[in-house]
């Protein structure tokens, strides 16, 4: 190490070209890092990079070739890893190759459990994990009734209500529960109830006759019982009992084994099984607003099996759109955020490009506290998340300048249906502009985390140019594009949202192309175009006033409510597809541009 670092520091003295390292997982962290003699490890090349990087004459690129990566806990980047004197510490695919930066662990030695029922159990020793992927594909957590649709997440019961005094109960038909007393392992099996906007999870503590008790927190969770849309659909997940059909499985943590009953044509003998053990990937963070980690750059790399396990201590009660815990008092507790496979946390100047995230245990991406300012988010693939897809969950005036441009977001909140496809709290000046949004439970774009017209750090929030379609699958109360509170400067504009329906299990709250939720003011909402939904706009919660929409196209009635508070002026009706060319024109330029365009 010591030899290395002397070397590298005399090269990068002695000239103004960037020093290149490289890393390959047959390589070895006894190599000096070249590219005949790459290192092995991440972890390696970036305290490799961490000796060298204290008087920059240009960039350092770590160059990852392709295959896999296997961490056993997260890469850490710090403020020591920073890029100086105005230069950056690039990680970059090798041209033409594909690193995959893996949190997972393959499962082997599987041998048939119950022949009859297609059975198969394997040695898992004391990981604990929420999901797991069959030759990359998810499986299902074994449940009741079982999975109709990848969609919805139906099948459900119906006929439910959540009592609204604490301790919360679920009241249900009790024929439901016939058997219940079979379940093994009871105090982890969990009730997943959707209500609007909202999915619940509670851990069962006891069952008497049709009542359900929940445990602590849930029991006591504001979450658990706010706004309730009655007959609460819902379903049972987690019990050896309910193994039945191809593609589930069950975690036994008494007896660390893993059980699973393969689709058709899996063969556990040769199938790749994965499960997730790192809760972050790649956690970039300073330790404080004054000690940032900055100019640090990841390039076409590719992240996959995260983890997050905190809804077995706690169950999943989170008020709204997969973002931070709700405590018995209040809406949020703003300590416990739901994790990212890649965080950010007091960063500035962090570029996160052309890279994939996928198979994750919670969200893809997300800035999670303090101050992020200056980053780029730009041309990535987020798919199959557990939960939300790219987050800026942030409140503070400098965290500003951020920009999430030309990303294609699809299927997220596979398990936690209330993700959002992207989502900024309050934060100011940044850009959403030339994204794709489809495959959606919830809402689309969110941005703004006030429910009333009172000052925050939200202000000109420009939503530009992009593609959304085929969200709000589950839940209600969203559309495309939503908004809550005050933003100052906000530009909504030149988006196209289209095949937006209601679901069947969804309550009577509004579904909508843009919905301008309470507090919204000082809003724009121009030359968007918005095709085959229940409505164009919602804007009808107050406070909710000086709004202006104008020039909007449309093929559906332009509003369910909209406060006469708000302006209103040249939008354009079409009946069916004869749109007008400025129409088409707006159609066609929404969506990532050149290269990062992955229109289905």
């Amino acid at each position: 190490m010591r030899t290395l670092t002397i070397s590298l520091a005399l090269i990068m003295s002695s000239t103004t070209f960037a020093t290149e390292l490289f890393v390959a997982p047959d390589g070895s962290d006894a190599n000096p890092g070249t590219k005949d003699k790459p290192f092995q490890t991440i972890e390696h090349a970036r305290e490799s990079v961490a000796g060298i990087n204290s008087d920059m004459t240009g960039d350092i690129t770590v160059y990852l070739r392709g295959g896999t990566y296997v961490l056993t806990s997260s890469v850490v980047f710090g403020e020591k890893d920073s890029g100086t004197n105005g230069h950056k510490i690039i990680y970059r695919a090798l041209p033409g190759q594909t690193p995959i930066v893996s949190g997972g662990r393959a499962v082997k030695g599987w041998v048939i459990h119950d022949k009859e029922k297609n059975i198969y159990k394997a040695p898992v020793g004391d990981l604990e994990f929420r999901q797991i992927y069959v030759n990359g594909e998810r499986a299902v957590r074994a449940r009741y009734p079982n999975r109709t649709s990848e969609v919805t997440l139906g099948g459900y019961l119906g006929g439910a209500n959540v009592t609204g005094s604490k301790p919360h109960q679920l009241k249900v038909k009790p024929e439901e529960l016939a058997g219940w007393e079979t379940w093994g392992n009871l105090n982890e099996v969990e009730v997943v109830m959707v209500t609007h906007w909202k999915q619940k999870r509670a851990r069962i503590s006891g069952i008497d006759g049709g009542t359900i008790s929940f445990q602590e927190p849930e029991n006591t969770s504001r979450a658990m019982f706010h706004m309730e849309q009655g007959g609460t659909p819902h379903w049972y997940e987690n019990a050896y009992e309910f193994l039945d059909t191809g593609g589930e499985f069950y975690l036994n943590t008494k007896e660390d084994v893993l059980y699973y009953i393969p689709r058709e044509g899996e063969d556990l003998s040769t199938a790749e099984v994965i499960v997730p053990t790192v809760e972050t990937l790649f956690d970039i963070k300073g330790t404080s607003p004054d000690d940032m980690v900055h100019d640090v750059a990841f390039e076409g790399l590719t992240f996959e099996h995260s983890n997050w396990t905190e809804p077995n201590r706690r169950g999943y009660t989170v008020m709204q759109s997969a973002t931070h815990y709700s405590s018995a008092a209040a809406h949020f507790d703003n300590n416990t955020p739901v994790p990212g496979a890649i965080q950010l946390e007091n960063a500035k100047h962090v570029e996160i490009r052309g890279c994939t995230v996928r198979r994750t245990g919670a969200h893809g991406v997300v800035a999670i506290r303090d101050q992020v300012s200056d980053c780029l988010i730009v041309g990535n693939y987020v798919r199959d998340t557990s939960a939300g897809g790219i987050y800026l969950l942030l409140d503070d005036e400098k965290s500003t300048g951020n920009r999430i441009e030309d990303n294609t977001v699809e299927r997220v909140g596979t398990e936690y249906s209330n993700g959002c496809g992207i989502l900024v709290t309050c934060t100011p000046d940044v850009s959403i502009l030339h994204n794709e949004i489809r495959d959606v439970r919830y809402t689309g774009i969110s941005t703004g985390w006030s429910w009333n017209d009172k000052d925050t750090a939200a202000r000109n929030h420009d939503v530009g140019f992009n593609l959304i379609h085929h969200v709000m699958g589950l839940h209600d109360d969203g559309g495309g594009i939503y908004t809550l509170g005050k933003i100052e400067g906000m530009q909504i504009h030149g988006n196209y949202i289209h095949s937006v329906t209601r679901s069947k299990f969804a309550g009577n709250y509004g579904i909508c192309g843009i919905y301008l939720d309470n507090g919204s003011c000082f809003k724009h909402v121009h030359d968007n175009v918005i095709e085959n939904v229940e409505a164009a706009f919602f804007s009808g919660n107050k406070p909710n006033y000086k709004n202006v929409f104008e020039k909007n196209y449309h093929n559906c009635r332009f509003a369910t409510i909209l406060a006469q508070e708000n302006t209103v002026r040249d939008n354009i009706e079409v009946k069916g597809s004869n749109w007008p060319k400025e129409a088409k024109a707006i159609m066609e330029n929404a969506g990532p541009r050149g290269e990062y365009r992955r229109r289905k």
